[in-house]
């Protein structure tokens, strides 16, 4: 499943490109003219959030490798089967917890693209536009690079197996565990920097320059 998903990440972030930049400003939200549109920046959004789907369908294959893992072997490795229990437990703990991250980290990716549509960017900063139309170009720009930049390095969360050379005596290569460990700690690393601080730092400064904005402030008279 690391290969699928490389292959995978690095296709969805160059369409994630194309769609953010080029499609998803042109097309509308919901087409009250035209209710039988077969596609609008809702719609792709919606199609775009299986992305978490195929990705906890391929870790389904990583457990199931972390327990033909823990079974198979040859008789020095079943007299280690204690401790590769262990082991093996942990790693399905962290794999489980690695998958509810990205899918989180996913969903709040699929958020953010909201943001390209033209109308929903024009209800959600409507009261910025026309004072801070600088600052609102810069805040989609930014926020297209950076789900652009998280799906493509989010490949990095998945865990990638090894094999070892074949035996002289069996002629057959072993496989080495997945490495759920670091796999983990890329993840954590990619969701930090590439969609929780960012993100944050945005949605933040959206928020500053909405309640600063003088269409929202109440006037003299009317208090």
């Amino acid at each position: 499943g690391n290969l699928q998903w490389i292959a995978y990440s690095t296709i969805i972030a160059a369409k994630t490109a194309l769609l953010f930049f080029a499609v998803l400003p042109s097309l509308p939200a919901e087409d009250a003219e035209r209710p039988d549109r077969r596609w609008t920046s809702r719609s792709i959004i919606t199609v775009m959030a299986l992305t978490p789907v195929f990705y906890t369908i391929l870790t389904f294959r990583t457990l199931r490798q972390l327990g033909l893992f823990q079974t198979a072997g040859s008789l020095a490795r079943k007299q280690q089967s204690g401790s590769r229990r262990k082991y093996a437990t942990l790693d399905a703990a962290l794999l489980q917890d690695m998958v509810w991250h990205v899918v989180i980290d996913m969903v709040d990716i699929m958020s953010m693209m909201s943001t390209a549509a033209a109308e929903d960017a024009a209800l959600a900063m409507n009261a910025q536009s026309v004072t801070h139309s600088v600052e609102v170009d810069t805040i989609q720009t930014l926020t297209g690079l950076f789900i652009v930049l998280a799906l493509f390095f989010h490949q990095q969360s998945f865990p990638s197996i090894g094999y070892m050379g074949s035996s002289s005596k069996t002629g057959v290569s072993s496989e080495t565990p997945p490495d759920v460990v670091k796999a983990r700690k890329r993840s954590a690393i990619i969701s930090i920097l590439l969609v929780d601080m960012p993100f944050f730092a945005i949605r933040t400064y959206v928020y500053v320059i909405t309640i600063s904005a003088p269409s929202l402030q109440m006037p003299q008279g009317d208090r």
